[in-house]
């Protein structure tokens, strides 16, 4: 695999896996950890990201990492420098606003779980994910590039203006428009 491909691949990982895992960790009524609580763990995720980067990793394999990567970051995030001076609040009730999603004391285990999957699925599909965006940004830009082309306007030697519209595949010829020459005011003698 490329270097830049992996780097890529890493990145995206690493980002993905530290952000909802944060995410989660949050909502389950964790206090949102420093700057340095965050970017550590996310430094040592793209450090193994790299490593396994274009590597055949099986489904239970990546569950099971992607278990153990949530431990860590439910490690580093609560003993890692919190950005409230109060402790933290492990298996809490996870609330999002005035929404209490789970009530009981397990629910901080819960939240690293689901951040877990969210990263598995994300993951196992990042490259159908990145094939589609792919296909879609070129049929973007071919249809971006038809419509540019479909009304360029010309000045013929008469000095009239005159639209070609680019053929398209399949159509035989060219299609022009032209102005005639003999319209508009009369020119001056």
């Amino acid at each position: 695999m490329a270097g830049g491909t992996r780097m890529a691949r890493a990145a995206g990982a690493a980002a993905l896996s530290t952000l909802a895992a944060l995410t989660m960790h949050v909502l389950a009524g964790g206090h949102a950890p420093a700057a340095a609580g965050v970017l550590v763990p996310l430094a040592v995720a793209f450090a193994v990201g790299v490593q396994l980067a274009g590597r055949p990793l099986g489904r239970l394999r990546l569950a099971v990492l992607l278990g153990a990567s949530q431990l860590a970051f439910h490690a580093a995030f609560s003993f890692g420098g919190s950005a409230a001076p109060a402790a933290h609040a492990h298996h809490g009730a996870v609330t999002l606003g005035t929404v209490e999603l789970a009530g009981d004391a397990g629910s901080m285990p819960v939240a690293h779980v689901a951040a877990a999957l969210v990263s598995y699925a994300a993951i196992r599909r990042a490259d159908s994910l990145v094939r589609a965006l792919r296909r879609l940004a070129a049929l973007v830009s071919r249809a971006i590039s038809a419509r540019l082309r479909l009304g360029t306007p010309r000045v013929t030697p008469t000095g009239a203006t005159a639209v070609v519209l680019a053929p398209r595949p399949g159509l035989s010829g060219r299609l022009a428009v032209r102005s005639p020459a003999t319209r508009g005011p009369p020119g001056i003698a």
